[in-house]
C-alpha cells in the first residue's frame, strides 16, 4: 500500500477519460503500482478534490496520493470529512496523526505556542479515538508522541515502547517502535576489518556497494577541497572497497570491510543497517581518530568541519538539533529531532561514552529487527535522540546552527535522486572539480 506510488518508474501526461470519479483514482493507483504514474491525471484528481468520491477504497487510494503528494491539508481534510461515513483501515488513522504534525511544522520549527500545538494535536486524536474505537493502543501511542514533542521525554518513553508494541504503522511512524529503554552494554565480537587511514582526523561513512559505486568519487573530491586536513573512511557493508575500480584507495582514504550477517533482514532493515553501522561501530573509530564527522555519502561536507569544532571548544558531541535550543517548547517527533548525517564525536571520555551508547542502542535493534520485533530504519535517528535523553547531564553536547553538510534533497514525487545528482553535479563545478563519477 505505501510503496505504490514511490514504485513508479516512468511519468505519462495523458489524461484518461472515466465514468467516475472512483474509477479514475482506482486506475492511477493501479497503474503507478505497474510503474507508471500519470503526473497530469494526478494533478487533475488533487485539483477536483475528495468530495465526489463514494467508495471506500477510492477515499483510501486518494489518501495516499496526498500523502505521496506531502498535500497535508487535502490528507487531513479528506480523512476529517470522511471517516464519520465509512470504516476506515487503520494505517488512516496514522496517516491523519502524521498530516496533523506536518501541518504544525511550522509551530514546531519555531519551538513556540505549546498550548496551541496540544490542543491541535489532541483534537486530532480525540478524531481517531471516536472513529476508531478499536485502536486505542494506537490513539495512546499518539498520545505519547505529543507527550514528547511537549518536553516530557522520560516520562513519553515508557509509553512509547509500551504502545507502539505490536502495532503494524506506516513507515514514517514505524520507527516508534524503535524506542528503547536504555540499553545494556553491548558484548558482540562484530567482524570488522578495519584499515585506517594516514590522518587524523576522519570524516565516516557507512554505504554498500551500489551506494559505494555511486557516489565514493565525487564525495571524495568535494571532501579534499572543503576539508584537506581530514581524511574519509568508508565502512564498508559486505564488500571490499580495493575490489572496486571507482575510487583509488591510498594511505589518505580509510576503509573497513564490515562482513555482520544482514542475510535475514527485509530489504528496507538492511539498508537501516548500512545507514546505522556508522553510528553503531563510531566507537571503534575513536580509537583510532582523534575526531569523527559522521555523515551520508549522497551529498556534501560544505564546510570545515575543524573549524566547527574549534569554535566549540569543550563540546564532546555536536550534533544539528532544536532539542539544544533554549527556550524551544515545541519539538518533533523522536525520530526526526537529530538528523544522523553531520555530528561530530571528539575522543574524549564523554565522546566514547555517546558513542558506546550509540553501539549498545542500535545493536539491540539489529537484534529485534532480525526477530522481526523492530524496524533498523531510522533506528539511527532513535539513537541519537535519546542518546541525548539518557546522556545529556553526563556529556557536554553542542549544537550546529551551520550546515556542514547538504544533500539538495527535494521531495517532489520522482525527485529525490535527480535532485541529489543535480546537487552534487553543481558542487563539483563550483570548486572546478569535473566530473568525478
Amino acid at each position: 500500500m505505501v510503496s505504490r506510488y514511490a514504485t513508479a518508474k516512468s511519468i505519462r501526461n495523458e489524461v484518461p477519460r472515466f465514468r467516475s470519479h472512483n474509477a479514475r483514482m482506482l486506475f492511477l493507483a493501479k497503474e503507478s503500482l505497474k510503474g507508471s504514474f500519470f503526473k497530469d491525471l494526478s494533478d487533475e484528481i488533487r485539483r477536483d478534490g475528495h468530495a465526489r468520491l463514494k467508495n471506500r477504497r477510492s477515499i483510501v487510494e486518494f489518501a495516499w496520493l496526498m500523502f505521496f503528494l506531502k498535500d497535508w491539508k487535502r490528507l487531513a481534510a479528506v480523512i476529517q470529512e470522511k471517516a464519520p461515513h465509512h470504516h476506515f483501515p487503520a494505517h488512516m488513522a496514522d496517516l491523519y496523526f502524521l498530516a496533523t504534525y506536518r501541518l504544525n511544522w511550522e509551530t514546531i520549527a519555531q519551538g513556540v505556542d505549546s498550548d496551541g500545538f496540544r490542543d491541535r494535536v489532541s483534537e486530532a486524536i480525540d478524531l481517531i479515538r471516536s472513529h476508531w474505537p478499536a485502536e486505542q493502543h494506537r490513539a495512546n501511542l499518539f498520545s505519547a508522541l505529543l507527550q514528547n514533542s511537549l518536553g516530557e521525554r522520560h516520562d513519553a518513553r515508557e509509553r512509547i515502547i509500551r504502545f507502539s508494541t505490536g502495532l503494524d504503522l506506516i513507515p514514517p511512524l514505524a520507527a516508534a517502535k524503535a524506542a528503547l529503554p536504555k540499553p545494556t552494554r553491548d558484548t558482540t565480537p562484530w567482524l570488522l576489518k578495519i584499515k585506517p587511514s594516514s590522518g587524523k582526523k576522519a570524516t565516516l561513512l557507512s554505504v554498500d556497494q551500489a551506494y559505494y559505486e555511486r557516489y565514493a568519487a565525487p564525495f571524495l573530491a568535494i571532501h579534499n577541497a572543503t576539508n584537506p586536513d581530514r581524511c574519509v573512511h568508508f565502512h564498508c557493508v559486505g564488500f571490499d572497497p580495493c575490489m572496486v575500480d571507482s575510487v583509488k584507495i591510498d594511505e589518505t582514504v580509510g576503509f573497513t570491510v564490515d562482513r555482520t550477517d544482514v542475510s535475514g533482514l527485509s530489504q528496507r532493515d538492511r539498508q537501516g543497517y548500512y545507514a546505522c553501522a556508522r553510528l553503531m561501530h563510531a566507537v571503534a573509530y575513536l580509537d583510532v581518530y582523534e575526531d569523527i564527522l559522521i555523515s551520508d555519502a549522497d551529498g556534501s561536507v560544505e564546510l570545515s568541519a575543524s573549524e566547527v569544532l574549534a569554535n566549540l571548544p569543550g563540546a564532546d558531541v555536536v550534533i544539528k538539533s532544536k532539542i539544544l535550543r533554549p527556550g524551544h517548547a515545541v519539538f518533533n517527533l523522536p525520530w526526526a529531532s537529530v538528523p544522523a548525517a553531520a555530528n561530530m564525536i571528539r575522543r574524549s571520555a564523554g565522546g566514547r561514552l555517546f558513542a558506546q551508547y550509540l553501539r549498545d542502542y542500535l545493536s539491540e535493534i539489529l537484534a529485534s529487527a532480525r526477530r522481526k520485533e523492530r524496524p533498523m530504519w531510522f533506528a539511527d535517528q532513535c539513537a541519537l535522540f535519546y542518546a541525548y535523553v539518557d546522556l545529556e547531564d553526563q556529556i557536554v553536547f553542542r549544537n550546529c546552527d551551520k550546515i556542514l553538510y547538504n544533500q539538495g534533497r527535494n521531495w517532489a514525487l520522482l525527485s529525490g535522486e535527480t535532485a541529489k545528482q543535480k546537487h552534487i553535479e553543481k558542487a563539483l563545478q563550483e570548486r572546478n572539480l569535473g566530473n568525478r563519477r
